[in-house]
């Protein structure tokens, strides 16, 4: 699921001496109408006796909310260049605009791949791999970099990396977070900078000539540096570095972050797209931090906000392709009622030339093949944006437990509406969430989950 709507902290098997991740519940700013209350009690109580089965591991699954995606027509971003093949030599790179941090200790692998740069090339709203008119499956494994023997991680890892890709036909996408506490080695002493838990990852994509989207940060700063990105952070405060939690998992700013990887991985074939924030939104919190600015008590929203967050698109997007000329660049917004991205301000948002591929999150409408959220976002942006649209994220509960859709309906609702989805336009379709070891009943499924034969036939069937 990639966090979405009103981001939900995941955290996933709590590692030994580590206390439970903080579970983030997304709250639509919004009003909530009753049956969405209801879906989402009914949601929290599954989850809640699914987490007292499993005292050894405990996951706490996410809730989710509908949500529509951004509209708006813009001039098109550069185009990447294509670069056929992974042993074509690699192209010459512009020379990085920002200045190189300081703080960061010499990682401990090289960069997984020094190949040719990305694959992926977009013309208006057509997507292209290597060339050709390109529409992808995938999944979310949000905690692929989770290795809690360097990491503090984020959600339950992923397990076995290549068994993970060989789950999907080659040319597939995962999302998973790629946020500067993943690539932080806060074992060692003294704590540093360390990828090589994201280096694993891409470097199996490669291997198995899969796509990823490396998402950088979280509107709640959850499973990073624990900071609430309001109007001041979107505003530069990102230039600065943040330790509201307290557990110092990172020496950069988010800024200074960015720069470092991109400039690690922008030749590597497998980056589809970067995606600079899950689930943004440009509102005010007051008299609480991180996740507990979910509360809708806490948050304002600006007049502003919309132009405030487009304005942070066209900046961090400059910022990426001074690295990586022509990198295509995800939104992440979940499409529903988050400050500064309902409404009109899609269309803001939407028209950012930091943005090339909109985004959709779908929770609560586990029987509805197509939501009227998702046909609001994909007319827009099909008439009023002029980019592609990806549903990026997607639950459907299922499992094992007394009272849960079992995993064969869940594949079924699942292949409704993936094939709803791309008849009416979508470019691209990844569920919430894989997980080797599924159990209970919740949002997660595992690589023998007949939900995988969907993913794998929805554009050849």
């Amino acid at each position: 699921m990639i966090l979405s709507a009103a981001t939900a902290a995941v955290a996933g098997a709590v590692a030994p001496q580590r206390p439970a991740p903080v579970a983030v519940k997304a709250k639509a700013v919004h009003h909530v109408s009753a049956k969405e209350r209801a879906a989402r009690a009914k949601k929290a109580a599954a989850a809640k006796k699914a987490a007292a089965k499993r005292a050894a591991e405990a996951k706490r699954k996410p809730t989710r909310t509908p949500h529509p995606l951004p509209a708006s027509a813009s001039p098109a971003p550069p185009v990447r260049t294509l670069r056929p093949g992974p042993t074509t030599a690699p192209p010459v790179r512009v020379a990085p605009t920002a200045a190189a941090p300081t703080t960061a200790a010499a990682p401990t692998t090289s960069a997984p791949s020094t190949t040719a740069g990305p694959r992926v090339t977009r013309q208006g709203q057509q997507l292209f791999l290597d060339g050709h008119p390109w529409r992808f499956t995938g999944f979310n494994a949000y905690g692929a970099a989770t290795d809690w023997s360097m990491n503090w991680g984020c959600g339950s890892p992923s397990g076995n990396l290549d068994q993970m890709f060989t789950t999907l036909p080659a040319g597939s996408v995962v999302r998973f977070w790629a946020f500067q506490a993943q690539a932080w080695n806060n074992k060692a002493r003294p704590q540093h900078l360390d990828f090589s838990a994201i280096d694993r990852v891409v470097a199996a994509a490669e291997r198995h000539h899969q796509l990823l989207i490396m998402t950088l940060s979280d509107q709640s700063g959850t499973c990073d540096d624990g900071h609430w990105h309001d109007p001041a952070w979107y505003e530069g405060g990102y230039t600065q570095r943040f330790n509201d939690d307290g557990r110092g998992l990172g020496s950069l700013s988010y800024a200074d972050y960015v720069t470092t990887i991109v400039n690690r991985y922008k030749t590597s074939p497998a980056i589809a797209f970067w995606e600079p924030v899950n689930e943004p939104e440009a509102s005010t919190c007051s008299g609480a931090r991180g996740t507990g600015c979910f509360d809708n008590n806490n948050r304002s929203c600006p007049r502003d906000s919309a132009q405030i967050l487009a304005a942070f698109y066209d900046g961090i997007g400059r910022q990426i392709r001074a690295i990586e000329p022509g990198a295509l660049i995800s939104d992440g917004v979940s499409g529903g009622g988050q400050c500064g991205t309902t409404s009109g301000d899609y269309d803001v948002i939407g028209k950012s030339s930091g943005v090339d591929l909109l985004t959709y999150h779908d929770y609560g409408s586990d029987d509805n093949a197509y939501p009227s959220g998702l046909a609001d976002r994909l007319r827009q942006a099909r008439t009023e944006i002029g980019k592609p649209l990806a549903v990026e994220e997607a639950g459907i509960g299922g499992g094992t437990d007394n009272g849960c859709r079992s995993d064969a309906g869940r594949a079924d609702a699942f292949s409704a509406k993936v094939h709803a989805a791309f008849a009416n336009g979508a470019v691209g379709y990844t569920p919430w969430w894989y997980s080797p070891a599924p159990s209970g009943c919740g949002d997660d499924f595992g690589p023998a989950d007949p939900l995988m034969a969907v993913l794998a036939t929805a554009l050849t069937g």
